[in-house]
């Protein structure tokens, strides 16, 4: 995560077509999310095969009910992994 984030879990919207995007629930009902922070590399590993699916993602600062607004644009990569999809 870059130096500069805001405190703020990273949340995230998915889309088949990348034009019309969703909140990513998982099964339960749970929104999903990853636990961030400035300054870190963050390990997001996942066995949850339904995320395979997801063509397009893109990526929020705090949750759907309440975002977190960013002081400047963040930078960062991410890759999912799917050790048993």
């Amino acid at each position: 995560m870059p130096a500069g984030w805001n405190a703020a879990v990273l949340t995230a919207q998915g889309s088949f077509d990348g034009n019309t995007w969703v909140d990513i629930y998982d099964t339960a009902g749970n929104e999903w999310s990853a636990t961030v922070a400035a300054s870190r590399y963050c390990l997001s590993r996942t066995d949850r095969p339904w995320l395979g699916g997801i063509k397009y993602v893109r990526f929020r600062s705090g949750t759907a009910a309440l975002p977190v607004v960013q002081d400047a644009e963040r930078v960062f990569s991410f890759t999912w992994a799917f050790p048993n999809a």
